[in-house]
């Protein structure tokens, strides 16, 4: 009997990395100082600062549906999803190259909105688009951008280097995009769609999401973060990439997870769990990052935040004149063992996420959460 031939499916989006790194093993170049594996590659060109380098891609009815999204919310989006891993590096977005592959009818209109878009966001963050390409399709509008950024040599952070004892902590709050992408599929129902506020701030939670570049950069800076991702893939998928990059294990306690309240309202009207969504709802591009447990209140009050470690969902800032009003919540801690990530819940028990919850995040090559 013969074998039955692997695909993409089989592998999933992590077995196909795997791949690549194996087959092209970069950092056997000494100006490589993080590669193949990693949302952003970092090389050392000289100076006093690296050079990042990301590229993701939107395609049509894959990550955003197509006729939905306003062609300026578009533009805005790819910049956004891709700055995001920027941020994560604690880095700054510079230079963008643009590939748009569309279909030969599209309108002039549209590229003057989604341009537009790709601007605004760009200007944003003080970064410029200086080239691309672009090619017709015939049916799909698939955008790809590449994105270059740079970081101080002293201020770098990966997703290696947290220890056993760092507390985790994200910024923000969580499960808003799902919420957003909820009401633009139409799932609300007539009465809560009246609600023109909640309809209009969901819906661009999801369309427009903010990379948190300032934030990203005041955390490097700090000098306090041993490791951080940015959470586009859910946060159980992303704590899991931190767990298995450090082969620590994370501990979570559900009741600090800070569920956005519109998260919360939506969830509820469709009949939903809003935790479920926080927890696995992906594309909220907050950023994950973990700290020395004894060095919290210090970065705390370095940001302008009152430190608490109590069971509320959020830390408000402590005044006006904060020098970051984003909430930065702590939300778990990492322990000895062997990259799994747990729960904590009301009852004080510790299990396994996926005896929780039976996903754990979106994989682009198996659909949905995986």
């Amino acid at each position: 009997m013969e074998e039955a031939v692997k695909t993409l499916a089989d592998i999933g989006e992590f077995g196909f990395i795997e791949f690549l790194r194996s087959k092209f093993n970069v950092n056997l170049d000494p100006s490589v100082v993080l590669g193949i594996g990693d949302d952003v590659a970092v090389i050392d060109v000289g100076g006093s600062e690296y050079l990042l380098a990301t590229c993701d891609s939107q395609i049509g009815d894959v990550h955003f549906p197509v006729g939905l999204i306003p062609p300026y919310d578009l533009g805005c989006r790819i910049v956004e999803v891709n700055a995001s891993d920027v941020a994560a590096m604690g880095g700054t977005p510079r230079w963008a190259l643009l590939g748009l592959n569309l279909p030969s009818q599209t309108s002039i209109t549209f590229l003057e909105e989604f341009y537009t878009g790709v601007g605004d966001s760009l200007a944003r963050m003080g970064a410029w688009l200086v080239g691309g390409n672009c090619a017709r399709t015939k049916q799909e509008l698939v955008i790809d951008l590449f994105l270059m950024g740079t970081v101080p040599k002293n201020q770098l952070v990966r997703r290696k280097g947290a220890s056993a004892g760092d507390v985790v902590l994200v910024t923000g709050t969580l499960g808003k995009s799902r919420a957003g992408l909820e009401v633009v599929l139409g799932n609300m129902g007539t009465a809560f769609t009246e609600n023109v506020s909640v309809v209009e701030r969901a819906k661009q939670s999801f369309f427009h999401p903010r990379a948190r570049i300032t934030e990203g950069r005041k955390l490097a800076q700090s000098g306090f973060v041993t490791a951080m991702i940015d959470i586009s893939d859910g946060l159980l998928q992303d704590l899991g990439h931190l767990a298995s990059e450090n082969q620590l294990d994370v501990v979570v306690d559900i009741a600090r997870i800070p569920v956005d309240p519109l998260c919360e309202e939506i969830a509820k009207q469709v009949g939903a769990d809003p935790l479920v969504w926080a927890l696995i709802g992906g594309e909220d591009y907050e950023l994950l990052f973990s700290v020395p447990g004894d060095r919290v209140p210090e970065l705390m009050a370095w940001l302008g935040h009152e430190a608490t470690m109590s069971s509320s969902r959020t830390i408000s800032p402590c005044s006006e004149s904060d020098v970051l009003t984003t909430p930065i919540t702590p939300i778990g801690f990492f322990r000895e063992g062997s990259g799994r990530v747990f729960l904590k819940g009301l009852n004080g028990e510790i299990i396994p996420s996926e005896a929780f919850i039976g996903a754990s995040g979106w994989d682009h090559f198996r659909g949905g959460n995986s």
